[in-house]
Order: C-alpha cells, then sequence, then structure tokens
C-alpha cells in the first residue's frame, strides 16, 4: 500500500491536504471521498506530521471499520480504536469488559507516543475522562533488579482500580503473597507473577491462572490500568463531600416526606461507599465530582494536534440526539428520586464543540456548506466506490478495456498469498492479464498488478487513473 500512499501524496490535491495540516490551517474540508479512500487519507496525513491525531465518526461501526484499514494500510502499530457504546445510560449499568480493555490499552499506548491515530465514535467526546496527568502517572513498570517501594506500588494498583484478592483469577486483580505480587491486568491474555528479594525484583513471568503453572518469563513488564476512572483516596472523598452537597440542595428543592427520603436513602449509599474507599459501577455517573479539572478525549490531544471529523453532520445529529437521550433517561432518574438535580453526566455538544481548539479536518461525500464551520482550505477530490462485481467477470472484463484505455493504474488487493495466485488464475481464464508483485511496485504501473492487503472496499480516482479493486468487489 505504500506505493499506492507515495503515488497520491505526490497529487496537487492530495498534497494540498497535507500541506494545509503541515501549515496549522486551523479548518479544511475535504469532499468526495469515501470508504477506503478516506483512510488512505488518514494514513498519509498521519504518516507526514509527527503530531497526535484524534479521527471521530457517528458510530462505533464506522470507527471500527476505519480503524481495521488503517492497520492494513499503516506502516506502523501506532493506530488505536477507543470503542463506546452510544448511551452513557449502558456503560454505567452494564459495562462491556472486552471494550474496557480496549479502550484502557488505546489510551495508554496512544498517550505514549507523540503521534498516532486514536479512532472514536463521538459518543466518546461526552464521557468525563481522569486529567491526562493520572495516566501518565498510574502506570507500574517492574524490572528485573529494580529496587520498588512495596507499600507504594501496592497503593498504587487500589488507585488504578485493581481488587485485591487472595488469589487473582479474573483480570483487575492483584494479591501479594510473602515476596510475590500476582497481577491480572486486562489488556494480557495471562497474569503475571513478580517474585521479590526483599524490595529487589528477582524474577518476573506470566503464569496459568486455573494451574497457577509458570509460563514464559520477562525482563519487565508494564502494568496499565484496570479501570478508566482512575481516583485516588482523596478523589473519592472529595466526590463523596461534593455528592452531599448536592443531594442537600437538592431535598431542600423536593417537598414530599417519602421522596425526599428515597432519594436520601438512595444517594446517601453512594456517599458512604465513596468515603468507605469502595469502587462501584454507578460511581462513573459522578465524574464532574472527583476532579478539580475534569477532563475529555480532547484534552488528550496536544494543542497542535488534528482532529479528523469523518462526516460532520452526522457527527452533529448524533451528538443531539445522544443529549437528547441522555436528558430523558436523567430526567426519569431525577422524577423516580434515583438522582440529584441539577446534575450531569457527561458533556453535551456544546461543551465537546467549544473545547475543540484543536485545527480540524472535516471529510464529506458531498462538497456542501457544514453549519458551524469556516474552511479556510477546500479540497474537492473526484472519487468512486468500486463497483461490485460478483464474480461476473464480462463485466470486470469491460472495466479493464476502459482502464486500459486510459491509461489507469489498476491494483487488485489479496488477503494472501494463495488467494493472490487465485484471482490471477481466474483472470487468466478471462485472458485478462495481471502480474502479482513480488517486490516493492512505485506507481503508474502498466499491467493491472495484485497486490497483498485487505482493507474493506476499492476506490477509483479518476483524475489520478488510479483503481484500487479488492477481492469483495471481485467475488462477494
Amino acid at each position: 500500500m505504500q506505493a499506492i500512499k507515495n503515488y497520491l501524496k505526490e497529487q496537487d490535491d492530495f498534497y494540498s491536504i497535507i500541506h494545509g495540516v503541515s501549515s496549522g490551517i486551523n479548518e479544511q474540508l475535504v469532499a468526495g471521498l469515501s470508504g477506503s479512500a478516506r483512510s488512505m487519507l488518514a494514513s498519509l496525513i498521519s504518516e507526514s506530521m509527527n503530531k497526535r491525531i484524534l479521527l471521530i465518526t457517528h458510530q462505533l461501526i464506522q470507527a471500527q471499520q476505519l480503524y481495521e484499514d488503517l492497520v492494513e494500510i499503516s506502516d506502523n502499530d501506532n493506530v488505536h480504536l477507543y470503542p463506546v457504546n452510544e448511551l452513557i445510560a449502558s456503560e454505567i449499568a452494564v459495562a462491556s469488559p472486552e471494550l474496557k480493555s480496549q479502550r484502557i490499552d488505546a489510551i495508554t499506548n496512544w498517550l505514549k507516543h507523540d503521534t498516532g491515530i486514536l479512532i472514536a465514535p463521538v459518543a466518546a467526546l461526552k464521557r468525563v475522562l481522569p486529567p491526562k496527568s493520572y495516566w501518565e502517572s498510574y502506570q507500574l513498570d517492574f524490572q528485573i533488579g529494580e529496587i520498588i517501594q512495596i507499600e507504594k506500588y501496592l497503593n498504587s494498583l487500589i488507585d488504578m482500580g485493581y481488587q485485591r484478592v487472595d488469589m487473582v483469577t479474573t483480570p483487575g486483580e492483584f494479591s501479594i503473597r510473602g515476596g510475590i505480587i500476582d497481577i491480572y491486568t486486562l489488556t494480557e491474555q495471562n497474569p503475571v507473577r513478580i517474585e521479590l528479594f526483599d524490595d529487589e525484583v528477582d524474577s518476573i513471568r506470566y503464569f496459568d491462572s486455573e494451574t497457577q503453572r509458570s509460563l514464559d518469563k520477562i525482563d519487565k513488564v508494564t502494568v496499565m490500568p484496570a479501570e478508566e476512572l482512575l481516583l485516588t483516596k482523596e478523589d473519592k472523598l472529595t466526590g463523596a463531600q461534593r455528592l452531599e452537597n448536592q443531594l442537600g440542595a437538592s431535598l431542600k428543592k423536593i417537598k414530599n416526606g417519602e421522596d425526599k427520603q428515597s432519594l436520601a436513602e438512595l444517594i446517601g449509599y453512594d456517599i458512604e461507599r465513596l468515603n468507605q474507599q469502595e469502587r462501584f459501577q454507578e460511581m462513573y455517573k459522578y465524574g464532574f465530582y472527583f476532579y478539580e479539572k475534569p477532563a475529555s478525549l480532547l484534552d488528550y490531544l496536544p494543542a497542535d494536534g488534528l482532529i479528523i471529523l469523518d462526516e460532520m453532520s452526522r457527527i452533529q445529529e448524533t451528538a443531539l440526539r445522544l443529549d437528547e437521550e441522555e436528558a430523558e433517561w436523567h430526567q426519569s432518574l431525577v422524577e423516580s428520586n434515583q438522582m440529584v438535580r441539577d446534575f450531569s453526566i457527561s458533556y453535551d455538544w456544546h461543551d465537546v464543540w467549544g473545547k475543540m481548539k484543536q485545527p480540524r479536518l472535516y471529510l464529506s461525500v458531498f462538497l456542501r456548506h457544514i453549519a458551524n464551520t469556516n474552511p479556510q482550505n477546500i479540497v474537492n477530490v473526484s472519487c468512486r466506490a468500486m463497483q461490485q462485481f460478483h464474480g461476473q467477470m464480462n463485466l470486470l472484463q469491460g472495466e479493464f478495456t476502459r482502464w486500459n484505455n486510459s491509461d489507469f493504474s489498476v491494483i487488485i488487493l489479496a488477503p494472501n498469498e494463495n488467494r493472490a495466485d487465485k484471482i490471477q488464475s481466474v483472470l487468466d481464464d478471462y485472458d485478462m492479464e495481471a502480474v502479482i508483485a513480488k517486490d516493492t511496485i512505485s506507481l503508474p504501473v502498466k499491467k493491472p498488478t495484485i497486490i497483498i492487503n485487505n482493507i474493506s472496499s476499492g476506490f477509483e480516482l479518476p483524475m489520478h487513473k488510479l483503481a484500487v479493486i479488492t477481492e469483495n468487489e471481485l467475488f462477494k
């Protein structure tokens, strides 16, 4: 795919976009690109700038598709998916351990580097997060021969959301027995055992949580948080006090005695749990109460980072709909005396939009004005989604003829070498010659060329005489 990217970045329209990003243009609009062509552009931009990128979609399924494409297209592994459910209510009620693990892994790895792409649905921007400094602080490094402060490390594990148990069996737990510390992180398949000689790390190894048998030995390990809501003891006490103050203000507004008692008992129980340093799933709705300066994903992106908004109009529509649904849910909780008054669970779209100070690039299929935007550079790229051939080789022959007559470079993508051989054989049966690229190629190419790659969809760029076809379009 590097050959395609090298070719595209030399074209005037793609160069204009990349130059706009590198020169610091605050707002750009790119129209026309669809499907995997957008992933190609995002990869090009990422390779051309040494900055972090936050790529926002309107739904999780689009974020997943972009992520899968970018993993295939990009030469580095610094591409991360931050998956969240649309409704905050569902996250608070039953959080998916798998999605939580992916989010923690994505955030910690994205923040480790000054470059890289984090892909997330717009619902992710609504979430209340700890200040960025917490993620940088709450990562524990263990290395053989290192002297550690055992008590400090154990307190950090608790702040990071780990629960102390007698024997670890599930992710998010840790135990200590004599000079042995077992930690089961959310981001590893097996727990890790750290053996100490006094306060020195003597050995580190993975082990099977069921059989307790040792697995691979390692020289060092970094333990990431087990929770997204990173809280110190002081944060929990602060949250409890603020919640208690808000409860008092809410009770003054309620006239019915039974309603007062119901709210006081429910919220009072949460206050007690916070004062007792307990963790519970519902505490996520109190995110604004814990920190002096609550953060969002936008605060994790440097001022000179880039925000790419995939279909800005749909993002705005989704965000406003989520605000509406959340407001209705919140009102139902207030009316049933399950929530304090005058209280926010997440950022609304107005808050999010106001916090977007970084340069922005809007992607749109159609060239049209997007409300509340003022792009200084507008680029309209001529792009077509690749036709679905469904195994009809006569249709493909017609396109091959058209492309050949117009001096197009035709690139056919196969997921592996076996499929590349199969595609070549099928094309040969219909007198369509194609070569399999064995080495690095450069565009333009004279003959249809098969390369190993597996993006979600092909595309045609008529102005650049380029056609990219995937196996899906050929046979499915």
